[in-house]
């Protein structure tokens, strides 16, 4: 028997345990809270014992148990509830990729990228060459995969539009001197080494990093992203690497990029098309973005 002395009639405080707390017999105080103690008071009627000392339903011994059951269960449900509220907060909590976005650049940057290449294409004058340089490293230059590279770039530019790089422009009897073409180039296409096949991040050397500051203020210059294609600099985002005396610069492509929504891709790539000699071609130059065929070749 539990929760009483042997003393008094013990069976209807037995009974209500088992009703109340729905547990095995043989432990009443398996089950037992204060509901059961609650009822216990108020439906039990003490007795006096044969001695006349007042009766308790529930000994000292016994009440000093439920009070420490009490207090356990109360501590136990209280960090139950604060476990479960912590999962449901890591569950519900929603987790922010900073590269997950479509494009880097604010739309107000956007707005005036474009506009600034609507400048450069309805400057231009009618027949001019259009010149874009492709700045790569010598160990890129040297990847068997080069010439299919520089294909994809040449397919994904205008038609028409002239592509040097390094072998063409440089040689012996022309060592390197960067000032004497960029003033003479429409665009650039940086083409940085890859972190791992298929990543976003392209790392460019310090010379390629020059090369791009001299023009991006001015001109076209785009990320040749190898899986992604060609995308605007001004898209992506840009970080300087250490040392200081030779500074890389590590270009990140936005995760959603899709070169067919890019409005700043659009922008470059009719910034850079050659203009046609005839007045249709030079009313092409207007065409609001969304027709067909932006960049197809002017009538001749």
């Amino acid at each position: 028997m539990c929760l009483a002395e042997d003393t008094g009639t013990l069976g209807h405080v037995e009974t209500i345990l088992i009703l109340v707390c729905g547990r095995a017999p043989e432990c009443s105080l398996a089950g037992l809270n204060h509901v059961c103690i609650d009822l216990i008071r108020r439906h039990t009627t003490p007795t006096t014992a044969r001695n006349d000392t007042p009766y308790s339903p529930v000994s000292p011994c016994s009440q000093s148990l439920l009070t420490w059951r009490h207090f356990w269960l109360t501590s136990a449900l209280g960090k139950q509830k604060d476990t479960q509220t912590g999962m449901m907060t890591i569950m519900h909590a929603t987790p922010t990729n900073p590269l997950d976005v479509e494009t880097f650049a604010e739309p107000a940057q956007q707005r005036r990228f474009a506009a600034a290449m609507h400048r450069i294409a309805a400057d231009r004058p009618p027949g001019a060459p259009v010149r874009v340089y492709i700045s790569a490293a010598p160990r890129t230059r040297n990847n068997p995969k080069w010439e299919n590279w520089l294909a994809q770039i040449t397919d994904e530019l205008p038609d028409g539009v002239q592509t040097l790089h390094y072998g063409t422009v440089f040689n012996e009897d022309r060592p390197y001197d960067w000032e004497t073409v960029a003033d003479g180039l429409d665009g650039l296409v940086v083409v940085g080494k890859q972190k791992r096949p298929g990543s976003r991040v392209n790392l460019l050397g310090p010379i390629a990093r020059l090369e791009l500051r001299s023009l991006v203020a001015r001109k076209p210059v785009l990320l040749y992203g190898h899986n992604l294609g060609l995308i605007p600099v001004i898209d992506c985002q840009s970080q300087v690497l250490t040392p200081e005396d030779a500074p890389r610069l590590k270009l990140i492509a936005p995760k959603r990029w899709r070169k067919g929504d890019s409005p700043t891709l659009q922008a470059a790539l009719r910034a850079l098309r050659p203009r046609g000699t005839d007045v249709g071609a030079d009313q092409n130059m207007n065409v609001p973005s969304h027709m067909d065929h932006p960049f197809a070749v002017p009538p001749r």
